[in-house]
């Protein structure tokens, strides 16, 4: 036992920590497969360097010693070169790469000497250092561990029970083609107007010229996009869909199956509907079971090609090491030898597009249909101007960043994109309607506001688009839960009782701890 505590194992537990640790603070976002390839390289270069060090010490546990502190340098870097640079009144002066790094260095050096020098019993480090690795591991582990199990046994549970045998489309001579177009973050036109200084009733007139009918006060009835879809799509709050949803429970999991198997897909696929979903970067959203799921990573090239970019854990895990030197120092530094930082933004703008661009083609999959499309989009990042350039931010955070907190260029970022996307929507709506065999039904939609000001989190954009029936059907205030109650009661013969529209407001951190917020 003695001699199993005195392997050297501290250096790969040490290079595997930051990886770990990030993955689990941000494993309601990610896929667990996003850190494979840090933990690969991670590994590798920690083996590498191990070895370096014990040819120049001739001692595998002085190595092992080194080499933890390495890596905990290396990690460390951009942490405290952020926290510098946002904590303190000096810290604009102090937090440069050329004050901090000869700092790091002199600590390095410093360490090698007493390592060297003054260590007398590198075993007895060995041994501590070892437990104290392996003890920082077990939280993140757990973590990991738990969210694996409560997201598997949240698929295993059966989707709330469908009663649809009094259901017959009535009226229409044909099923409708379904279209739900989510715009991740857009605001309601009074909100743009007051907060964000833009009129956006141009793209609303084109709306109704178009045939659709706007809301003009409705809220969304949650305050974040996992919740705000479990609820529309399952035309229920999620207080009434399971009875676990308590303000002292942050477990997500419970949400994905309800958007990915809600009942409204189930009823529309009882009756012969196929689903037609694209990849939106989020597992929650991405409905890859779909009949037809259309992504641009299908065939070995393209998969091939994007196994080679740098995905948005890679990048904040550099933006948080010493990497983010070399980030910075991109004048000075051979570009082939700067991480690409900006590959996860480039990506998310080629997702953006390329999702419209299929949207746009989708009436020519044969029906009935229901298209699901989320796009995150005007929420940020903000990779989109009104002339569909825009210089990228430097780094795709999960994370608030300062530059984005900052009301000045927050508001110039979210107006840019909601241009963009207004006249990207005229041309995809206007293509789906003249493309369409049969006049279809098009639901656009916000889950939540932008919310940057507080305030108007909840109010948000929400258009329809209903064949052959009264605009009366849809009144002011409604709201995301009765979207399909309508549907379903005036095109599939349903008789659905419309629910009082309440907006609950709550935080990331307390899912579930709902405050009603009113107009």
């Amino acid at each position: 036992m003695r001699r199993a505590t005195e392997l050297v194992l501290h250096p790969f537990l040490a290079a595997i920590y930051p990886a770990i640790a990030l993955l689990a603070i941000n494993i309601n976002q990610l896929r667990p497969t996003s850190a494979y390839r840090s933990l690969v390289l991670v590994l590798a270069a920690i083996t590498i360097l191990l070895i370096l060090y014990r040819l120049i010490l001739r001692n595998w546990h002085r190595a092992g010693i080194l080499s933890s502190l390495t890596v905990i340098l290396f990690f460390s870097y951009g942490h405290l070169y952020q926290f510098v640079r946002s904590s303190f009144p000096f810290g604009l002066s102090i937090a440069r790469h050329r004050v901090l790094i000869p700092l790091w260095i002199a600590i390095l050096v410093g360490g090698v000497w007493v390592v060297a020098k003054k260590v007398q019993n590198p075993r007895s480090i060995t041994r501590g250092l070892n437990f104290l690795l392996l003890f920082l591991l077990v939280v993140p582990a757990f973590q990991l561990a738990d969210f694996g199990i409560r997201s598997s046994r949240a698929w295993l549970e059966a989707p709330p029970e469908l009663q649809t045998s009094s259901f017959q489309p009535q009226e229409l001579d044909y099923l409708p083609d379904i279209y739900y177009i989510i715009l991740d973050g857009y605001g309601r036109q009074d909100v743009l107007a007051e907060y964000y200084g833009y009129d956006n009733s141009a793209f609303l007139d084109w709306l109704s010229d178009a045939g659709f009918v706007v809301a003009q006060k409705s809220q969304s009835n949650y305050a974040q996009t996992e919740l705000s879809l479990a609820s529309s799509l399952n035309m229920d709050y999620l207080q009434s869909l399971r009875d676990d949803f308590q303000e002292d429970n942050t477990d997500r999991s419970m949400l994905w199956p309800l958007i990915r198997e809600s009942t409204f897909r189930r009823v529309l696929e009882e009756f012969g509907y196929v689903t037609v979903a694209f990849e939106t970067g989020f597992m929650w959203t991405q409905f890859e079971d779909a009949d037809f799921y259309i992504t641009r990573n299908s065939g070995v090239i393209a998969e091939f090609y994007a196994f080679g970019q740098m995905n948005a854990f890679e990048a904040l895990l550099i933006q948080n090491s010493a990497f983010l030197i070399m980030t910075d120092a991109v004048i000075v530094v051979p570009k082939i030898l700067t991480p690409d930082v900006q590959a996860p933004f480039r990506d998310h703008r080629e997702r953006i597009l390329f999702v419209l661009d299929k949207l746009s083609e989708a009436p020519t999959i044969k029906g009935p249909k229901f298209t699901f499309a989320h796009l995150v989009i005007p929420h940020k990042p903000f990779v989109f101007a009104p002339d569909d350039d825009v210089e990228l931010p430097k780094f795709f955070t999960l994370a608030e960043t300062e530059e984005l907190n900052d009301d000045e260029s927050y508001i110039t970022g979210y107006i840019n994109q909601v241009v963009f996307i207004n006249t990207r929507m005229q041309s995809v709506l206007g293509a789906i309607l003249a493309n369409s065999d049969k006049p279809p039904i098009i639901i656009l939609q916000a889950d939540h506001g932008p919310g940057h000001f507080g305030s108007n989190r909840m109010a948000i954009l929400n258009a329809y688009y209903l064949p052959d029936r009264s605009s009366t059907l849809i009144y002011e205030e409604i709201s995301p839960v009765n979207t399909f109650r309508i549907v379903l009661n005036e095109y599939f013969g349903a008789n659905y009782p419309l629910l009082e529209d309440i907006s609950y407001f709550s935080t990331y951190d307390a899912p579930y701890d709902f405050n009603i917020i009113s107009d």
